[in-house]
């Protein structure tokens, strides 16, 4: 079943705490996007990482995405599960370690700064 997809500060104002996620770098094709998409999310599935495509933020311009182009990773930024997440992505001088995919935080407070995003009227202002 089809849900309606957040974007990660949308996201991050709903689950009241600072979250991590892998933004994905635009791909040649579609295809080395799908690709990429699958591997991390079978990783994170395997190692029971909850996970949710999300659109990505921009605190000062906006983006429009034909497909979510971040994933969401539903553990706590301080917690074990987390550093397990940064050892597969990240290594030990913070490069990232796969290629098109880096790992980022957005803090609740910078998102909370831009909750008038969450106006239903908001977006139909700029489209």
């Amino acid at each position: 079943m089809a849900g309606e997809v957040r974007s990660i500060d949308t996201l991050v104002r709903a689950i009241g705490r600072d979250a991590a996620y892998l933004r994905l770098a635009k791909q040649a094709d579609r295809g080395s996007l799908a690709r990429q998409i699958s591997s991390i999310t079978n990783w994170l599935d395997v190692n029971h990482v909850g996970w949710e495509r999300v659109y990505d933020f921009h605190p000062d311009h906006f983006v429009i995405e034909g497909t979510p182009t971040c994933i969401y990773i539903d553990a706590d930024p301080q917690s074990e599960r987390m550093a397990a997440v940064k050892s597969h992505f990240v290594s030990g001088d913070g490069k990232t370690l796969m290629d098109g995919a880096a790992l980022n935080t957005l803090s609740l407070s910078i998102a909370l700064e831009h909750s008038e995003r969450d106006d239903p009227d908001f977006w139909d202002r700029y489209l």
